[in-house]
């Protein structure tokens, strides 16, 4: 695997779409591809990122805010100790660090400091990830 598949999985908070005729059909269309349009934009300034992505999917969820079940402390920390195991794979959401907007903020600029890392790391080992 080399630094062109890197994966990275972000979730953020998106306005939802209008109501009426602009949120279905063509409307809703052109709003989608707005938004990835906007979130490869950002990822490229935010992270330097370079090329397309192969792979992006946006997946909405109208009025859902995330609804901690007992345990999940306990399942995210599992989750943040097998990451270790995939370098290159960066999981960014909600469901990490709390539900406000403000937390979601604090955890994605933290990963990508992270990503930007393992980047360099990369890049100093001439295409050879680390790990």
């Amino acid at each position: 695997m080399g630094a062109d598949c890197i994966l990275l999985i972000v979730a953020a908070f998106i306005p939802p779409l209008p109501r009426g005729g602009e949120g279905r059909g063509e409307g809703a269309v052109a709003r989608m591809r707005e938004l990835e349009a906007l979130a490869h934009r950002e990822l490229v300034t935010i992270l330097g990122l370079q090329g397309r992505p192969r792979l992006l999917r946006i997946t909405r969820w109208p009025q859902a805010i995330p609804q901690y079940a007992l345990g999940h402390t306990a399942k995210q920390e599992r989750i943040e100790a097998a990451l270790a195991g995939w370098p290159g794979l960066f999981l960014v959401g909600n469901y990490f660090g709390g539900v406000a907007v403000g937390d979601v903020v604090r955890h994605t600029l933290e990963a990508a400091r992270r990503v930007r890392g393992f980047l360099a790391q990369v890049d100093s080992a001439a295409g050879v990830l680390p790990g």
